[in-house]
């Protein structure tokens, strides 16, 4: 028997004199209104932006030819920082940094040395560029570019890796201090490591000079790093050797320890916002006791203190400081030991070219050192409106070096031009950079040093 032909398919409505549509979409008169709305609102956020938001860097510094020198090569410094439009806000950015992180991570091959310190501690060093790697592109004289890590942080810390990929685009060799106990180096004294105490790096800055004694030596800290290193600085300036740096930049560093305890008063931040960053911050604290807590009980301090005694005290880092640090290092208090481990009333000592970069929204940072760097021709300030905790994202898709990373290229680039000029004839490229007794400009008189304020 012959197929039979199916039931027949109703009419398609052009077939019954309809024109066809595609209902899927919208008519194009719908989407007018729409359109409008849109270019109106983001005409509208454009400008809000552009007003509001983006801005050039405040820039406080002493009036001098070196400095003068220096900004002129550092266009990072002079130009316009446009943060991410959608990551404005300073916990956006960074925490936008932190997730960012996870995905946009620069793969760096590392080679760890470890130093013995003079009270049995382990300092980790975590090289790129090692002089026994065998790379011919590196020789004696290629800068070497120091970075120092925030609390508890070491490789894991974007900011961190970053830096050592400017080193590594700028063919510079990377050493990263890992402070005790941290990024996987073992605590082999029962003395940790704090805000203030600056004998690792003292340490690890001679063993480099040993290592590389024709290599100029740049450093840069973030977070706690930052607070670490700008105290060193400021100590070896009353040292015979100096501090053996060419340069150093100081990023997103808690000044003063005493305005940045999470627990001061903030007329500019809701005190509810900081609760991740507190839990956070404890969270690691808490695993960095807990890992290395077999050395810590050692010392004499702690003598019949156990580890779950303490428990109750971690909710935060200040009832860290104040149980554990303060003992541990012979404060008599937790304001003690921030007076002691604050930077900023160190900044007046400084002998070395350094910058200070931070953003004037950073969530962890309560005071600036404009004042102290107007008042110093070693140092200068530059403070952008936006980019909080070391993150200073900018473009449309943030997934390469940020405005941080590429403000300290230049800044090492200019301080090491003027570095070689100086060797080149003659003079002492310390004294030569430094301007000890700075010369001012012709328009202006000695001590009358003014703020330039985004310039």
């Amino acid at each position: 028997m012959p197929p039979q032909a199916g039931p027949s398919l109703p009419p398609r409505p052009a077939e019954m004199g309809r024109p066809a549509h595609n209902h899927r979409f919208p008519p194009p008169s719908c989407l007018l209104p729409f359109s409008v709305v849109t270019a109106a609102a983001s005409a509208l956020y454009f400008s809000y932006y552009m007003r509001y938001l983006a801005s050039k860097p405040a820039l406080s510094y002493v009036r001098t030819k070196a400095n003068e020198e220096i900004l002129r090569r550092c266009p990072s410094l002079r130009r316009t920082f446009y943060p991410t439009p959608y990551l404005t806000s300073a916990h956006a950015q960074t925490i936008g940094s932190l997730v960012r992180g996870f995905g946009v991570y620069p793969i760096l091959k590392l080679r760890r040395e470890t130093l013995e310190a003079p009270d049995g501690g382990t300092i980790a060093l975590d090289w790129l560029g090692h002089p026994e790697s065998g790379d011919d592109s590196l020789s004696g004289d290629t800068p070497t570019v120091i970075v120092l890590h925030g609390l508890t942080g070491g490789t894991c810390e974007p900011a961190v890796r970053w830096l050592l990929k400017m080193a590594k685009d700028n063919q510079w060799r990377a050493v990263l201090l890992n402070s005790r106990g941290c990024s996987g180096a073992p605590l082999t004294s029962p003395q940790p490591y704090t805000a203030g105490y600056t004998g690792d790096l003292t340490l690890a800055v001679a063993a480099l000079q040993k290592a590389l004694p024709n290599s100029p030596l740049l450093a840069v800290g973030v977070s706690l790093g930052a607070s670490i290193l700008t105290k060193f600085v400021a100590e070896a300036a009353d040292t015979p050797q100096g501090s053996g740096l060419v340069a150093a930049v100081s990023v997103s560093n808690p000044m003063d320890l005493m305005q940045t305890a999470l627990d001061a008063p903030s007329p500019d931040l809701d005190p509810k916002l900081l609760w991740p960053y507190i839990v956070a911050l404890s969270i690691r604290m808490h695993h960095y006791l807990w890992r290395h807590w077999h050395a810590l009980k050692e010392h004499p301090a702690l003598e019949g203190v156990t580890f779950t005694s303490l428990l109750p005290y971690m909710q935060n880092m200040m009832h860290v400081e104040e149980k554990l640090i303060c003992p541990l290092f012979g404060f008599e208090s937790r304001e003690e030991y921030y007076r002691n481990a604050s930077s900023i009333h160190r900044i007046p000592h400084i002998r070395t070219p350094m910058l200070f970069y931070a953003s004037a929204d950073d969530p962890f940072i309560r005071r600036h050192p404009e004042k102290e760097c107007a008042s110093n021709p070693y140092t200068i300030c530059a403070l952008t409106k936006h980019g909080g905790h070391c993150a200073f994202m900018d473009g449309i898709l943030p997934v390469g070096h940020t405005r941080m990373t590429k403000t300290v290229r230049e800044y090492f680039e200019a301080t090491l031009h003027l570095h070689r000029q100086a060797r080149a004839s003659g003079q002492n490229p310390t004294y030569a950079i430094n301007n000890d007794k700075p010369t001012v400009l012709e328009d202006e008189k000695r001590g009358n040093f003014p703020i330039l304020a985004k310039m």
